[in-house]
């Protein structure tokens, strides 16, 4: 839960965004499995209004 209300909070503005997008990548190395688990849907939130190439690599990558 703590990983998607990041990803909520920061959504709303630019520093945020870029802020949040550091802490996931923290948590994916650093985290537990179920932690890893929720940063993909964590990063889809982040970028669901304003999509970001980089982020959909991202998430294509991690999907395979």
């Amino acid at each position: 839960m703590a990983v998607l209300g990041i990803a909520l909070i920061a959504t709303s503005e630019k520093v945020g965004n870029t802020m949040a997008l550091r802490t996931m990548d923290h948590l994916m190395q650093w985290g537990s499995n179920t932690v890893k688990q929720a940063v993909p849907l964590a990063l889809a939130l982040l970028n669901l209004s304003n999509p970001n190439i980089n982020i959909q690599d991202l998430l294509s990558k991690m999907a395979h």
